[in-house]
């Protein structure tokens, strides 16, 4: 029941666009809402505050139906609404603003809902013909509209579903999370053909062609995932159709190397000292140089991979074809090796104290605060790659072959399996690297 409050001056019935009276309902001085019967305030537009009135007095939400020919008899236009509220007996009155009045019938709207559905049901070209809404007519074939899908959601699908290894299906999360943050979307189809262009243009001055390949491939797989258990298809299908909008860095950006300084390295170096962890970092920093390794090497790299007796590392990649890659260690990479200590049975070089290998994503951004300890801007992990691979290239007297051996690229003819049996081949590479790396330096000191 509701509560009885204290007796003042009355309040005029809120009076709505439409020009119709609700009894009950107040608007306030200061745009506010009032429920007479109840006292309480509250903001909202208009309809809301309808909506919230006729659900605390239990009142119906009444539509009005006009009757368009003042002269008409009321009598003879009340069949419709007879037929929607068995209860409105007679013709009501609105004024508008204007001065101007009108006569119509008040009926229960959710009442006049239903009833359209049944004559859209019955008759779809006869109702799309009087309303003069000529997609009516395909009312049989529509499709209604589905909640948005939350892209939250397609997530927790894909990673409940996908069948994968762990580590590959982390990737796409990690990809698809970066995607969803990026452009701020909470939603499908808040993913507007603006914002995917613009973040196509934000990938293109940041990454290389293949890693924005990598991150669509990654986005569509989560999409495909929500597709296979049933999510609204059409929504789906219509944001694939809009990520043909995503444009690709050219394809001369992917080979342009860029390889760290001398002077940018030894500083990440000396910051090292500075790190919770700087025997780790130190054999980080040293090894991808002194082998061209990505972070994604070094968190996969295991102790079978390396031999320090003999002062080698030999390996297979596991991109293009798994081709052999072998590097001669230097005394301080293998220092830098023997530093650290080897977790319990793991058979990875660098793991947390869990003993699990560490996670690519997470190393990368303690490598940026690294970076920003050691003031060292615009630096990524693939630069120091970048920078063994170039310094072996230029180097004289370094034949090409066992630079691409050092970078993991496929060796022509047998020579992989020359590689295999005797790794210090590549040592001329290896020497080239650590000449530009660190003689300069100690000449110039």
């Amino acid at each position: 029941m509701l509560a009885t409050m204290k007796k003042g001056r009355p309040h005029e019935p809120a009076r709505l666009s439409d020009g119709r009276n609700v009894d009950g309902l107040a608007k306030l001085k200061d745009g506010r809402w009032k429920i007479v019967a109840t006292g309480e305030r509250f903001t909202a537009d208009e309809a809301t505050a309808v909506r919230r009135f006729n659900a605390v007095t239990g009142a119906k939400e009444l539509a009005f139906i006009p009757i368009s020919d003042p002269s008409q008899d009321p009598a003879d236009s009340a069949t419709v609404a007879d037929q929607l509220n068995q209860d409105t007996g007679e013709v009501q009155t609105i004024q508008h603003e204007d001065g101007s009045e009108q006569i119509g019938w008040a009926v229960d709207r959710q009442k006049a809902y239903a009833w359209f559905a049944d004559q859209l049901a019955l008759d779809a070209h006869e109702v799309a013909k009087g309303t003069g809404i000529a997609s009516l007519a395909n009312y049989a074939t529509m499709t209604l509209p589905k909640p948005p899908i939350k892209l939250k959601r397609l997530r927790a699908i894909y990673k409940e579903r996908a069948t994968c290894a762990k580590q590959s299906r982390n990737q796409v999360l990690a990809r698809f999370n970066d995607f969803c943050s990026s452009t701020g979307a909470d939603t499908v189809p808040e993913l507007t053909t603006k914002i995917l262009i613009d973040w196509s243009a934000q990938m293109a001055q940041t990454y290389k062609r293949e890693t924005v390949k990598f991150y669509i491939g990654c986005v569509r797989t989560v999409l495909n995932a929500g597709i296979k258990v049933g999510e609204d298809v059409e929504q789906i299908e219509s944001l694939k159709r809009r990520m043909k909008v995503i444009s690709l860095p050219p394809i001369g950006d992917e080979a342009e190397p860029h390889p760290i300084s001398p002077e940018h390295f030894h500083k990440l170096l000396a910051t090292v000292a500075e790190t919770r962890t700087p025997d780790l970092w130190r054999a980080w920093l040293l090894l991808s140089l002194n082998a061209a390794l990505y972070m994604e090497d070094l968190c996969s790299l295991k102790w079978d991979d390396l031999d320090l007796t003999e002062g080698y590392y030999l390996s297979r990649r596991k991109k293009r074809g798994r081709c052999i890659r072998a590097a001669v260690l230097w005394d301080e990479s293998i220092a830098a090796l023997k530093a650290i200590s080897r977790r319990g049975e793991s058979p990875y070089v660098f793991t947390s104290t869990h003993g699990t290998r560490y996670n690519r994503n997470t190393k990368i951004n303690d490598f940026k605060d690294l970076c920003k300890k050691a003031g060292v801007e615009g630096v990524t992990w693939s630069h120091l790659r970048d920078g063994a691979y170039t310094a072996a290239c230029n180097a004289a007297g370094v034949d090409e072959k066992f630079a691409r051996i050092l970078a993991g690229h496929k060796a022509p003819g047998e020579q992989d399996k020359y590689v295999q049996r005797n790794p210090k081949c590549v040592a001329p590479a290896c020497q080239a690297v650590y000449a530009h790396y660190f003689e300069k330096q100690k000449n110039q000191t």
